[in-house]
């Protein structure tokens, strides 16, 4: 080859390989232009974003929205913001919001359960409060009906006592009878003592012991008041009532009756029950009252 020729083919090499790496650094300047993806795949990454906060309860779907946003990065590093990456990005988005729609409603199914199994308990405890009153409630009208019984019982035990005390004293005692006071016991003076004397006879003290019997049975107080009719002094009448009151409590408390349940009163002619104006009338007028207290 002449020498010409080879210079020229020399510069044409020169020329062409500047022309080739002018190419080149112009492809190189185009290819670092960043290229924005499509708006369906930016919706997925935001989706996504929000599903790896409030999914949590989605695990599964959580993870098939990871490979579908994982599946349109990969296509948009393949092909740039093409309509393929877009449909990938849109299924992408999807997924994500499938995943956080499906753990929201967990999360819903979770507290509706929490919130069945609290009032399942409070209702338990409600049955339970209601059956331990009732249980209480029955127990407490047991409770009345036995001492409604225990009541009437003794009623009618008391009753039976009093109607066969009441026959008791009839058959020692000159008369019976109720007052406001009590059951006022009476014994006529001939019955007791002597004609104007304060000492029991045998045939009175007899009586009394069968009295006594009746009284053991009471606790109650006692009070023995002495009458006289009016012939004598008033205050012979006086003192004799007062020594024969005297004398009938002396000898209940001889017999066991409690000193502190007995009292001795002379009343003397203050409250006849007759008139004084014939002798039977005086001879009831003359006479010892015992008065068992309500």
């Amino acid at each position: 080859m002449k020498a010409k020729d080879r210079h020229l083919s020399t510069r044409l090499f020169a020329v062409s390989f500047a022309v080739m790496t002018a190419g080149s650094v112009l492809l190189g300047v185009g290819g670092c232009a960043p290229v924005m993806p499509p708006k369906e795949l930016r919706d997925a990454r935001a989706s996504f974003n929000k599903a790896k906060v409030e999914a949590t309860d989605a695990p599964l779907e959580l993870d098939e929205a990871r490979r579908a946003l994982s599946a349109a990065e990969h296509r948009f590093e393949e092909v740039g913001a093409d309509p393929e990456v877009a449909g990938l990005g849109f299924v992408a988005d999807r997924k994500a919001q499938r995943a956080v729609a499906l753990a929201h409603k967990v999360k819903m199914e979770h507290e509706l359960a929490e919130l069945l199994e609290l009032e399942k308990v409070r209702l338990a405890e409600r049955e339970a409060r209601a059956k331990a009153e009732a249980e209480k409630a029955r127990l407490e009208t047991e409770k009345k009906e036995r001492e409604l019984a225990e009541a009437n019982r003794a009623r009618l035990e008391a009753e039976s006592r009093e109607a066969n005390a009441l026959a008791a004293l009839k058959k020692v005692a000159s008369g019976v009878r109720t007052e406001p006071r009590g059951l006022v016991v009476t014994f006529t003076g001939a019955v007791l003592f002597a004609s104007n004397g304060a000492i029991l006879t045998p045939v009175a003290k007899t009586r009394l012991d069968e009295l006594v019997t009746v009284l053991e049975r009471d606790k109650s107080k006692i009070v023995v008041e002495g009458h006289t009719d009016n012939q004598g002094t008033r205050a012979h009448n006086a003192a004799l009532s007062k020594s024969r009151a005297e004398a009938v409590a002396a000898y209940f408390v001889k017999k066991g009756i409690a000193k502190e349940r007995v009292r001795s009163e002379g009343v003397g002619e203050g409250r006849p029950l007759a008139s004084n104006t014939n002798n039977d009338g005086r001879a009831t007028n003359r006479r010892v009252e015992i008065v068992i207290e309500k």
